[in-house]
């Protein structure tokens, strides 16, 4: 019986699958309200991908959380991300983190008062746990020419420490002087040319206990649900539609509540582009568009990958 795809098209596919999974590696300002494609796809077990990117974003951004009000700013996060692949119960798991470096202008208001501001430094880290659990065997690379999607269901475990710059005298801050953690579970489905896929995620948060002063800054968790559409045209070129909705994350200040719980739905498209051998790049842009609370701006991000 002939493989599903000859080793001449190995190369190619590993290139295209690795890239789109860097996907998760791009920085997000914006907090959990950024759209990720192709998280789930399934790679070969024991591969290694670093990627650098940058990434712009405008208009109203939640930095630290949803008390501050009215924050239009322009965002410029350069970064550095790692990825690695292996086997898990016999099923593909991931491991990936991600520096960000982020210089911003901003304005806002938090509890009345006006601010501006101008810096730059370290933003919080991200470490995640990747999981395929049904339809994405672990494969050595031998075994994975053999491999075709079908339906794979997946789940990961992200956490975010406090480690980013933060200055309790300020308003806004780039560190968020707490810790995040996020849950996710997926389904990506496979045919012909076309994957779709649905995500379903939860951002939980601890108290900031020194928030501007002293004060406790609180904030319930906020639900994400995730909808992608990609087209392939040829191996390592593709085209993504994205779609998100964010709700809940009402914050309170001293036991206050500030009544900026948020139902905010956004667009995007990514488009994955090849360069070399080892190298792709890949440009996304996403956008608000209907927004309650902090869910009213414009990202444009370009990353590269290599892989080995």
């Amino acid at each position: 019986m002939r493989p599903i795809l000859s080793r001449a098209m190995y190369r190619p596919l590993l290139l295209i699958i690795s890239f789109i999974m860097l996907a998760a590696i791009v920085p997000r300002d914006a907090r959990a309200q950024d759209v990720e494609a192709r998280l789930y796809a399934n790679v070969p077990k024991n591969i290694n991908f670093v990627a650098g990117f940058y990434k712009y974003s405008r208009g109203e951004i939640v930095i630290n959380s949803a008390v501050i009000e009215d924050l239009n700013g322009h965002i410029h996060t350069l970064g550095l991300g790692y990825l690695r692949t292996f086997s898990l119960g016999g099923m593909t798991a991931k491991f990936d983190l991600m520096l960000p470096h982020v210089w911003m202008e901003a304005n806002a208001l938090v509890t009345g008062i006006d601010s501006t501001r101008t810096w730059n430094g370290l933003g919080d880290p991200r470490f995640r746990l990747t999981l395929n659990f049904i339809g994405s065997p672990a494969l050595a690379p031998a075994e994975f020419v053999k491999w075709k999607q079908k339906t794979i269901v997946g789940a990961s475990v992200q956490v975010i420490p406090p480690l980013g710059l933060y200055d309790s005298t300020r308003l806004m801050n780039l560190g968020s002087n707490r810790w995040t953690v996020r849950g996710e579970v997926a389904v990506s489905y496979a045919i012909r040319r076309w994957v779709l896929e649905g995500y379903a995620s939860l951002f939980y948060f601890t108290d900031n206990t020194d928030f501007y002063g002293g004060s406790l800054l609180a904030q319930e968790p906020v639900g994400i649900l995730q909808a992608h559409a990609i087209y392939y045209f040829k191996p390592r070129m593709w085209l993504g539609v994205d779609g998100l909705y964010a709700t809940g994350g009402e914050t309170s200040v001293d036991g206050v509540f500030k009544h900026d719980f948020q139902a905010n739905t956004r667009l995007g498209a990514t488009f994955a582009l090849p360069v070399a051998r080892h190298h792709n790049l890949k440009f996304t842009w996403s956008s608000g568009v209907s927004t309650r609370v902090g869910g009213d701006f414009d990202n444009f991000a370009v990353s590269y990958l290599y892989n080995w």
